[in-house]
């Protein structure tokens, strides 16, 4: 097997990472010689991955070494074809008998074999189900008049959905504590638990879950992007090319404020956030735009059409903006109220929630 690394970077300190060897054994009779597939894993700290490897089949098989923590997620991809694996530190096997991954099966990974149990359990639930039949009535209905009732029946019944996952995935973390894959379903609810929560349940995972990619992940948001957590520095280009970073505004209030040119939502947020800095911008407050654009005239243009007053930086890099990164943005628009501490006090206010959150803060 030809195994080349390509990718391996380390966004998070390395002596945080822990991490062992797999030995990964292909077996895929099927497959031409020099066929290639990729195996990747799935960073959710960003968009790339941290870990990539070329894998190239000859006589049949590939054999080689991969480092993983346990139960952390790859993704194999052959084509068009991607097949997603829970794997940890031992002897792997994935045996593809024909061309296509959705038959491949893989064996020496209990985090495989739990996370598909979930999987199972899961689809087993009538909320599934009728969540599901929902949205392909939805979906099949196109653009017909009987289109926006469905919609509104899947829109009611994904939240009862949502909710339900929440308790699912809690009662399986509780039910199995040394699960490893416990820190990737504590990883899919985080957002729609309370903080404390996210705490304990955190408090309770193995060591091993802690320690995997989704552990490390669910740590750092604890640490730096919960409330009361150290809002992670950085520095980027003003519009002007002057660098800006965010120990610069110690002192003072901030809404860092992620958006785009293209992102219509944040188009139309706009005015709520200029009502805001003209109604407090003597108050010890101020924004700091930060574009996820990629073509600066787009981005200036947008800047000027909507008269934004404050400072803008962005690398031009899209999503691949290292400060989103670092604040883990996945979505815009989405802000962050910093204190002049450095502290993140508040997330994702808008309109008359700013306003008030602001008035609260600044009496």
């Amino acid at each position: 097997m030809k195994f080349i690394p390509l990718i391996f970077l380390f966004w998070v300190q390395s002596t945080c990472l822990a991490q062992n060897t797999v030995s990964l054994e292909i077996h895929a009779p099927k497959f031409k010689n020099g066929s290639k597939l990729q195996i990747s894993d799935n960073n959710p700290f960003g968009r790339k991955s941290l870990r990539m490897y070329d894998l190239e089949i000859v006589n049949g098989k590939s054999i080689g070494k991969i480092l993983t923590g346990k139960g952390d997620l790859f993704r194999l991809k052959f084509n068009q074809q991607n097949r997603n694996f829970y794997l940890e530190p031992g002897i792997i096997k994935i045996n593809i008998p024909d061309t296509s991954l959705a038959l491949a099966t893989i064996t020496g990974s209990k985090s495989d074999q739990q996370m598909a149990q979930w999987l199972i359990d899961w689809k087993n639930e009538p909320i599934y189900n009728r969540t599901r039949d929902a949205q392909n009535k939805w979906f099949a209905q196109g653009t017909t008049a009987e289109a926006a009732s469905s919609k509104l029946k899947y829109d009611s019944l994904n939240v009862i959905y949502e909710e339900q996952k929440v308790s699912f995935n809690i009662n399986r973390i509780k039910a199995n504590p040394a699960f490893c894959i416990n820190s990737t379903l504590l990883r899919n609810i985080m957002d729609l638990v309370p903080q404390k929560q996210v705490l304990d349940l955190y408090q309770g995972l193995d060591s091993e879950a802690k320690s995997n990619v989704d552990g490390r992940f669910i740590k750092y948001q604890i640490d730096s992007l919960s409330i009361n957590g150290t809002a992670p520095g950085f520095v980027q280009s003003d519009t002007s090319g002057n660098q800006v970073r965010l120990d610069d505004f110690r002192g003072k209030y901030l809404l860092l404020d992620f958006w785009a040119s293209w992102c219509i939502p944040c188009r139309a947020e706009n005015p709520n956030l200029k009502k805001a800095y003209e109604q407090f911008k003597h108050r010890n407050f101020t924004i700091l735009g930060v574009s996820l654009d990629s073509e600066r005239k787009l981005w200036i243009d947008a800047i000027k059409k909507d008269q934004l007053p404050w400072a803008q930086i962005s690398d031009l890099q899209g999503w691949s903006n290292w400060i989103s990164a670092k604040y883990i943005v996945r979505a815009v628009p989405r802000n962050f109220l910093i204190s002049p501490d450095g502290k993140i006090i508040a997330k994702n206010i808008r309109g008359k929630e700013l306003i008030e959150t602001l008035e609260k803060a600044l009496q």
